[in-house]
């Protein structure tokens, strides 16, 4: 499908399809990404084992936020380093760089969906290990919603008229597990904030 768009893509002079068939195609390329990460999860419930390498955690992120600056380019994420003088050590991690990455997607898709004001935050915070806050300003779930948000298949309320399949914070988690990491949510008055601890 990937290869169709593109051919499609340099077949075309209008400027505007261009652009609709290159976002059809970053659509396609995330679906194939999440069928690759659901094999891999099921490699490791099988009792296989998967390359993993050491790497800059930010690396992935900044990846992640370039793919979806091609689909929402007015969107804004405003990447924070606490401490500033932060070191190259501190954001190494071992990791599987196609699930991480897909986990971090997952999230960051998330704040683009649900932020009310077009932009998010990102925090990397060093204190006793890595700490990664997502945070937007946007509509919380509810206490009730709470507790099946990392749950297969589960929407909330404020997903109604949203794409997606209620996959990807659940995914998210797994990826997350395989790396000695954790996800938690926390809601603040209008704010949604997502901590990944590594």
């Amino acid at each position: 499908m990937v290869s169709e768009l593109e051919k499609i893509q340099n077949e075309v002079t209008d400027e505007s399809i261009k652009n609709k068939v290159n976002q059809s195609k970053i659509k396609a390329k995330s679906l194939g990404e999440i069928i690759n990460v659901l094999l891999e999860i099921s490699k490791i419930e099988s009792g296989q084992s998967i390359e993993m390498q050491k790497q800059r955690v930010d690396e992935l992120i900044f990846d992640s936020i370039g793919e979806l600056n091609i689909i929402y380019p007015d969107f804004n994420f405003n990447v924070n380093y606490f401490p500033n003088d932060m070191q190259e050590d501190d954001l190494l991690i071992k990791m599987n760089p196609i699930l991480l990455k897909q986990a971090f997607f997952n999230v960051l898709s998330n704040s683009v969906a649900y932020s009310k004001e077009n932009q998010s935050d990102i925090n990397f915070i060093v204190d006793s290990g890595l700490k990664i806050q997502f945070a937007n300003k946007g509509k919380p779930i509810s206490d009730e919603e709470e507790k099946y948000l990392f749950h297969y298949f589960f929407r909330g309320k404020n997903s109604v008229g949203k794409g997606g399949y209620g996959l990807g914070l659940m995914l998210t988690k797994q990826i997350l597990k395989i790396h000695d990491a954790e996800i938690s949510y926390e809601r603040q008055i209008d704010t949604n904030i997502f901590e990944m601890k590594f």
